[in-house]
């Protein structure tokens, strides 16, 4: 299966302890037909040092996205705006088959795109989402986290409006859409990193 896959998270220079590792982790992956897309949301600045770094380091697309200081305080409304604002709207005109969200502190293996893809085929679900665990607690795990979550790009349509944080109501909005959803635990080897 060679479907598009538009890769992304917000992030921001308080993040910059994991990026090294998350980009060595994106091409590691081993599906190719794939973008990277970072989100900067570095406060206090309209485009800066770390949203040059992102670029300089190859990351393939980087956009900067100013928060008022709601948005900041409020980190899940904060990917909620971005979401509807950047990313979805991104992935829609660039058309990409498969959005795949992991955020900037989580690393995935290199199969992460290749499992969401067979699960697709295998169950014939439309978003898949998996579980990891919070940093240095391996027992405790994000069960409905949006730390790595992926769907077809189609679910959500350019104009759609998250009414809470996203990953309380993602799957939701895919079930009354008529799309179907999987989460999965402890079937992918994914680090919640530390600052």
């Amino acid at each position: 299966m060679n479907d598009s896959v538009l890769v992304c998270c917000p992030t921001a220079v308080c993040k910059d302890y994991a990026f090294e590792r998350y980009l060595d982790a994106y091409n590691a992956f081993e599906h190719e037909n794939k973008q990277l897309l970072m989100v900067d949301t570095t406060p206090n600045c309209d485009w800066g040092e770390y949203a040059d770094k992102l670029v300089d380091s190859g990351v393939e697309k980087v956009i900067f996205y100013k928060c008022n200081q709601f948005v900041r305080n409020n980190l899940t409304y904060m990917i909620t705006q971005i979401w509807e604002n950047v990313i979805i709207p991104y992935a829609h005109k660039n058309g990409f088959d498969w959005i795949l969200h992991i955020e900037s502190d989580v690393i995935c293996p290199p199969n992460t795109i290749d499992f969401m893809l067979e699960m697709h085929a295998l169950l014939g679900v439309d978003m898949v989402g998996h579980s990891y665990s919070l940093r240095d607690d391996e027992n405790w795990y994000m069960e409905k986290s949006i730390g790595c979550l992926g769907w077809r790009t189609e679910i959500f349509p350019p104009g759609t409006t998250f009414m809470d944080y996203a990953e309380r109501f993602a799957r939701t909005m895919a079930y009354e859409r008529g799309y179907t959803a999987a989460q999965f635990t402890n079937v992918l080897k994914l680090q919640h990193l530390d600052s």
